[in-house]
């Protein structure tokens, strides 16, 4: 599969990093402008793709949450489209893909990812996430 940084959640320009690090509760590295209202307008269905990259430590769980605006300045406080299930640290080792889900057709233009850590506050662990028109369920890591 290949990956095109305008669909990633996660990826950092300034370093070409495509993991970002969850140390505390927090928001996606970028937005994505689906360019349209309604991803449907896109003529194919979006998949949602989140993997661990480097395993997390001491948290109790994580949860992930795709909202959606139709501008960016209501992200943040706008509707929440998918929430995962509470993933377990033990789910949450090294190169794992913890959630694939369709994305639902009433999303808005601009999407952003949500990271909800339970317990104490990680001091390691990464995330990928990005979209895509297909669905993967192995990653090849280099």
């Amino acid at each position: 599969m290949l990956l095109d940084s305008l669909n990633s959640f996660t990826h950092i320009a300034a370093t070409g990093v495509d993991e970002q690090a969850i140390t505390g509760d927090a928001a996606s590295t970028n937005i994505i402008d689906l360019g349209a209202a309604d991803n449907t307008a896109l003529g194919r269905e979006l998949y949602l793709h989140v993997r661990v990259g480097t395993a997390f430590n001491t948290l109790t769980s994580l949860t992930i949450e795709l909202e959606t605006a139709a501008t960016v300045a209501l992200l943040g406080s706008a509707p929440v489209v998918i929430a995962s299930s509470t993933i377990l640290l033990a789910a949450l080792t090294a190169d794992t893909e913890v959630l694939v889900v369709r994305v639902p057709p009433n999303t808005q233009r601009y999407v952003a990812l949500n990271f909800d850590v339970n317990g104490t506050n990680p001091t390691t662990g990464t995330i990928q996430a990005f979209l895509s028109p297909s669905l993967q369920d192995t990653f090849a890591v280099s």
